[in-house]
C-alpha cells in the first residue's frame, strides 16, 4: 500500500510535469523549465517540497546553465530528429548513422546525472555538471547502464501510449535522474543534499 507522502509526492511531481509540458511548448522556457522540474524531483527524493517562490529563486541562480544546457541538448534531439526523418536531412553512411545514433542516445542518458548535479556542485555550470556526469557514468557502468535501460524503457512505454505515459515521463525522468545522482554521491561518501531553493 502506498503511504500518502509518497501518493502526495506522486501528485506533486505529475503537476510538475503538466507544468514543464506548458512551458516547454513555448521553447524558450524550456531550459528552465526542465531545470525547475529537475529542482522538484530532487527536492522530493530528500523528501521535501520546494516552495513555489523558493523553486523560481533556483531555477533563476541556474538560468545561464540552463541555457547552456538547452543548447547542446537541443542540438543533439535535431540530430536523432534529421535522424529519424524517412526522407535524409543529413548524408551519411549506415555505419556513421550508428554511430551517430548511439553518440546522441548515450549524450542524453548522460543527462540524468548531469542536471541533478549542476544543483549540488559548487562552481563550474553545466560544463562542470557534464564532466561531473561522465565521470559519475563511467565510475558504475553496470548501475548507469541499468539507469539508461530504465530511461530508455520509460520513453519507449510513453512514445507507444502518449497518452497519459507522456504527461508523467517528464518528472519520472527528473525523478530516476536525482535518485540516482543521490544514491551514488551517498555510496561515494558525497554530500547529496540540493542546496535550498
Amino acid at each position: 500500500m502506498l503511504s500518502n507522502g509518497r501518493v502526495r509526492g506522486g501528485l506533486i511531481l505529475l503537476a510538475g510535469s503538466a507544468a514543464w509540458l506548458a512551458l516547454s511548448a513555448t521553447v524558450v522556457l524550456w531550459p528552465p523549465a526542465t531545470v525547475g522540474l529537475v529542482i522538484l524531483a530532487a527536492s522530493l527524493v530528500q523528501g521535501t517540497v520546494p516552495r513555489p517562490r523558493a523553486l523560481l529563486s533556483a531555477v533563476r541562480r541556474q538560468l545561464v546553465a540552463s541555457y547552456v544546457w538547452g543548447a547542446v541538448t537541443g542540438a543533439t534531439l535535431a540530430l536523432v530528429y534529421a535522424l529519424d526523418r524517412s526522407e535524409p536531412v543529413l548524408q551519411v553512411t549506415p555505419g556513421q548513422e550508428t554511430a551517430l545514433r548511439l553518440g546522441a542516445a548515450l549524450w542524453l542518458g548522460v543527462q540524468l546525472y548531469a542536471l541533478p548535479l549542476l544543483l549540488v556542485q559548487r562552481r563550474g555550470g553545466m560544463f562542470g555538471a557534464w564532466r561531473s556526469a561522465l565521470l559519475l557514468a563511467l565510475s558504475a557502468p553496470l548501475f548507469t547502464a541499468l539507469i539508461f535501460g530504465a530511461a530508455a524503457l520509460l520513453a519507449s512505454a510513453a512514445r507507444a501510449m502518449p497518452v497519459p505515459l507522456a504527461f508523467a515521463l517528464p518528472g519520472a525522468l527528473a525523478l530516476l535522474g536525482a535518485w540516482a545522482v543521490a544514491r551514488k554521491l551517498s555510496a561515494y561518501g558525497y554530500p547529496h543534499d540540493p542546496p535550498a531553493p
